[in-house]
């Protein structure tokens, strides 16, 4: 892994629910946590209000010569948005197999199946799956972690009707919402981490967030949703997850964001990576041009939590411009991997 940055991380602690809509589904599911790529568009629409569109495209330019490997600099990569309450960080569960022996899970049914579960796990247990030590130090409690992340957030769901311009009945529907629970005052919402490689850009990033935190963040934002505030973790992301490296030069590597892989490996292909996919798609935005709401091209990225064996990914920048699209600004997804040392068997 080439030489990257410390990684700053930033939390989003909301005023009011959100709706984070994943693309294949209705109004009436919503996640929990925020996907990077929908992070990076925020930030786009951000930035055009901010510092127009020329500046945009310069940034895009940049990060998409980045991951065609054609320059060894970025401006900044994100890692997608997770759950904290108070001192406890959860990141998402590694796809690599558990490093304790598999009858651990095989002679107790309930502990196999809170791990399979589980899509997310507590800080302290993330950093013993990705370092190949144990995980599993009491039955029980193990069991109890695991089911913690559940108590987090609560969501809600909203009953909503729909009138059509041109006639009387109205149709129902229905609108699900998360909200982020403060367990006796105790401060909980998203973080993020971003590093950035470029000087001076990370006040104009911080300029974004505090523009966004008026404009929100998510879908549902012309119903109130999506609104936080932002502020700045004390800890950048190195500190907060320690040196579990111990200098060991790592056997593989965890993404902490979507990626869109900008090599396929050799010689066994995809089977020495840990994977799962999710499908992205959607409409542009009406900040990039109000007078056309367009599909965007869908595509298959690699979710969080995907183990690459050997090199780190550096992903890609995407083009998903819509057909018959007459707008100067490109459409991009962002698929840029925000790669984290890991030491899990994946062979």
């Amino acid at each position: 892994m080439e030489n990257l940055s410390e990684a700053i991380i930033y939390k989003l602690l909301f005023n009011t629910p959100a709706h984070f809509g994943e693309d294949t589904t209705g109004l009436e599911f919503s996640l929990e946590y925020l996907h990077s790529d929908t992070l990076f568009g925020a930030i786009c629409n951000g930035w055009l209000a901010l510092f127009g569109s020329e500046s945009l495209v310069d940034l895009l330019t940049e990060l998409e010569a980045y991951g065609d490997g054609l320059k060894d600099s970025y401006p900044f990569l994100l890692s997608s948005a997770f759950i904290f309450s108070e001192d406890k960080f959860y990141f998402p569960k590694p796809l690599a197999e558990l490093p304790d022996p598999p009858q651990v899970l095989i002679n107790n049914p309930d502990l196999a199946k809170a791990f399979k579960d589980a899509n997310f796990v507590e800080k302290e247990m993330w950093v013993k799956w990705v370092s190949r030590n144990p995980v599993i130090i009491n039955d029980a409690a193990t069991i109890e972690q695991l089911q913690a992340y559940k108590q987090t957030f609560l969501l809600g769901l909203q009953s909503r009707n729909y009138v059509p311009q041109y006639a009387a009945d109205t149709t129902p529907y229905y609108c699900r919402s998360v909200n982020y629970m403060s367990d006796q005052g105790k401060e909980s919402g998203l973080f993020f981490a971003v590093r950035f490689g470029r000087e001076g850009l990370q006040e104009q990033f911080e300029n974004v967030l505090t523009f966004l935190e008026k404009e929100g963040v998510g879908g549902e934002r012309s119903s109130g949703y999506g609104f936080f505030k932002s502020e700045r973790y004390h800890q950048t992301l190195e500190n907060l997850l320690g040196n579990y490296t111990q200098g060991r030069p790592p056997t593989s590597y965890i993404t902490l964001s979507l990626t869109y892989p900008d090599f396929i490996p050799g010689e066994n292909g995809l089977e020495n990576w840990r994977y799962a996919l999710v499908r992205r798609r959607g409409y542009t935005s009406p900040q990039i041009s109000p007078q056309m709401l367009r599909r965007k091209k869908n595509l298959l990225l690699f979710t969080e939590g995907s183990s690459y064996l050997g090199k780190a990914p550096r992903g890609r920048m995407l083009e998903v411009t819509p057909q018959r699209w007459s707008a100067s600004t490109k459409i991009y997804r962002y698929g840029l991997a925000f790669p984290l040392p890991c030491f899990a068997n994946l062979e």
